[in-house]
């Protein structure tokens, strides 16, 4: 199995997870007409954010209610909500926000 289908199982794995689908989880990725180079940035990011949130929470459940409950600090939206505008932007925001967190 070469690098981009390892990635690309990871992606599929983790959305599963997390509960994205359809539209949700092609806007992730970057939209239909993004780059194989852009999809790995988007893929790279959204391991990071999983690992982080491992680190920060013990639980899968509350990772999962983190994920999906609305935050003060992405301006009341869900990390999720924010994720699935599908600017590269707002993932590198959440992963920054967790990296910070799981730190301290």
């Amino acid at each position: 199995m070469n690098n981009a289908m390892v990635l690309a199982t990871a992606a599929t794995d983790l959305f599963r997870i997390w509960g994205v689908h359809g539209e949700a989880a092609i806007s992730m990725m970057g939209g239909r007409d993004e780059t194989p180079a852009g999809v790995l940035d988007r893929v790279i990011i959204l391991l990071c954010i999983n690992e982080a949130l491992k680190r920060i929470f013990s639980e899968p459940l509350r990772i999962q209610h983190w994920l999906h409950s609305p935050n003060t600090i992405f301006h009341d939206h869900s990390p999720l909500q924010l994720m699935a505008h599908g600017d590269l932007a707002s993932l590198r925001r959440i992963n920054a926000y967790l990296q910070a967190e799981s730190r301290s």
